[in-house]
């Protein structure tokens, strides 16, 4: 997992093949809740949390994509959700390619799991860090796709 980090603010993380989250020394304390949910992600499923909604998440993204962030916390360990889903939940059914576009410019993947979305017809569909860490992730929750 690498973080990145700008003025002190945790602006984007990326899931690697690795899977390591290392410490981070310009890292504030206040990240200190990320860092464990980085660290125990992958072993078991907790409940979903609004990590948008944590003091330390990132302030950029428009209100639809903050939108779209949001309602990706909701999606419960273990299940998958389509973009046409997604944007019905936000309250835009007619907007899934924008749901697709928000959803890829995700600054806190996995926490905020962007990974759980799949294209119709349970196909794999896009990753912003590539199908093969996303069909791990997917595997790593035994949520089916194809």
């Amino acid at each position: 997992m690498r973080l990145t980090i700008t003025d002190g603010v945790l602006t984007g993380m990326r899931v690697e093949d690795d899977d390591n989250v290392e410490p981070h020394d310009t890292l504030p304390s206040a990240y200190a809740d990320v860092v464990e949910a980085l660290k125990g992600w992958g072993t078991s499923g907790g409940k979903p949390t609004d990590w948008t909604a944590h003091p330390g998440f990132p302030p950029s993204g428009t209100a639809f994509q903050r939108a779209v962030w949001a309602a990706l916390c909701q999606v419960p360990w273990g299940e998958s959700v389509g973009y046409g889903e997604l944007a019905r939940r936000v309250g835009r059914p007619g907007a899934a390619r924008a749901v697709g576009q928000a959803v890829g410019a995700n600054p806190w993947a996995p926490l905020v799991p962007c990974h759980r979305v799949l294209a119709a017809g349970q196909r794999l569909g896009g990753y912003a860090q590539g199908t093969r860490i996303k069909s791990r992730l997917l595997s790593l929750e035994d949520i089916d796709y194809r």
